[in-house]
């Protein structure tokens, strides 16, 4: 890599200097940098975890329907006051319509709630088996694609109390 010259009895070395291979070490830096500002890992990886959460909720409504069909009602909620998806729907979805309920993609079993943690929610409107329910997921990141509840087309959020998850949530409905 190193030339040796011999001029009127000089040594002299061709190659990079120190501040030649700090400069090119610099940029590459910020060239790294901004590609990774540009790219954002981390909010790629949440729309990939709002992806799934959407996937899980279309899962279960395909499974809540097929309950539907089968009894004419959807299932009924634990308690008036209980949500709880894995709790309310493990017991008659399970194994016959869904192998198993989906959980969360960031470990969450507990009840959805607007205001702090992720989880599914499943609400109906009777404690005997009901003819609506809505499925509830909050979402790490906003998008025009999701059903949100101040939507129209989910009616069900305002029968159910849940109206005011107005932004970050996901909701779908029975289809009747």
């Amino acid at each position: 890599m190193f030339n040796r010259k011999f001029k009127h009895g000089q040594l002299r070395v061709s190659g990079f200097t120190l501040i030649e291979l700090l400069i090119v070490v610099s940029v590459i830096g910020i060239l790294s940098g901004l590609t990774l500002t540009v790219i954002n890992p981390a909010a790629l990886r949440a729309r990939a975890r709002d992806s799934q959460r959407v996937s899980d909720l279309k899962k279960i409504q395909t499974a809540l329907e097929a309950y539907f069909s089968d009894y004419r009602s959807y299932p009924p909620k634990a308690t008036p006051t209980s949500y709880y998806l894995v709790s309310t729907l493990s017991g008659v979805l399970v194994p016959g319509y869904i192998s198993q309920l989906p959980t969360d993609p960031n470990g969450y079993s507990v009840v959805y709630s607007c205001a702090s943690n992720f989880g599914y929610s499943y609400r109906t409107n009777s404690t005997t088996g009901g003819t609506a329910y809505v499925l509830l997921a909050k979402m790490e990141t906003t998008s025009v694609d999701y059903s949100k509840c101040s939507d129209t087309s989910i009616s069900n959020c305002v029968t159910f109390g849940c109206s005011t998850c107005l932004t970050n949530c996901h909701a779908v409905q029975n289809t009747f």
